[in-house]
């Protein structure tokens, strides 16, 4: 896992920017539906979004709460990504807020290497 930190002032004011990265490894067989899930809470105004896909690579999402009676409870949000051609394919996932984007933010990078 790659930490980055950085911290910008202009002025009175300070832009903190936070970037936690990490890097998954996969493989698998072109046409092959693989699920990745993970935790999210949209009621914060977070939620995960792709950022970008190299390669032939058909993608699908979609979010799930947890059975839950509290207010604001979390829940996951799985992404599906099917390889149409062989190689290795980049997927870029981030967790931001909409509002905000780029600023506090989590990347998570999915290598897929496809045969």
């Amino acid at each position: 896992m790659f930490i980055i930190s950085i911290f910008f002032c202009l002025n009175i004011d300070a832009i903190f920017i936070i970037y936690y990265m990490s890097e998954d490894y996969l493989e698998i067989k072109v046409g092959e539906i693989y699920r990745i899930p993970l935790q999210s809470n949209q009621t914060t105004g977070f939620c995960w979004t792709l950022k970008s896909v190299t390669g032939n690579v058909s993608v699908s999402d979609e979010y799930k709460h947890k059975a839950s009676a509290l207010l604001g409870a979390s829940g996951e949000h799985f992404w599906y990504f099917t390889p149409n051609e062989k190689g290795t394919h980049r997927i870029i996932l981030s967790y931001e807020r909409s509002l905000a984007p780029g600023v506090n933010n989590t990347l998570r990078t999915f290598y897929i290497t496809a045969s």
